[in-house]
């Protein structure tokens, strides 16, 4: 760590087993997910093995929260509606969006600060 405060709570010899213990528990909860959808390997998972509760009444699998989108759309002007806001906001010289937008009853409106 770079912050001075942190540094005594850094104890080199006890890094490695909670860092070993850490990834052992990573991999037997991964092994629960694969084995909870009858799958054989980390391979065969994919999005539709995978449900998150999105409210108290409703359960989705992740497909239908995070839809497949076709190879290459995102590099021309055929991307899903749903990433309009990030398209347009996005931009290939920085991680800052250039503009911000907000989704509106009418659709996306630039916010101006």
């Amino acid at each position: 760590t770079q912050d001075d405060k942190l540094v005594d709570g850094l104890v080199v010899s006890d890094k490695a087993p909670r860092v070993s213990s850490f990834h052992q528990e990573t991999v037997d909860a991964l092994m629960g997910i694969i084995s909870s959808a009858g799958l054989r390997s980390s391979e065969a998972l994919n999005r539709t093995h995978i449900y998150r509760r999105v409210s108290q009444q409703e359960i989705k699998r992740y497909d239908e929260i995070f839809p497949y989108v076709n190879r290459a759309c995102l590099l021309g002007s055929a991307y899903p509606e749903s990433f309009s806001q990030a398209m347009q906001e996005a931009t290939a010289d920085s991680f800052t969006a250039l503009h911000s937008f907000a989704l509106y009853d009418s659709g996306l409106k630039e916010i101006v600060i």
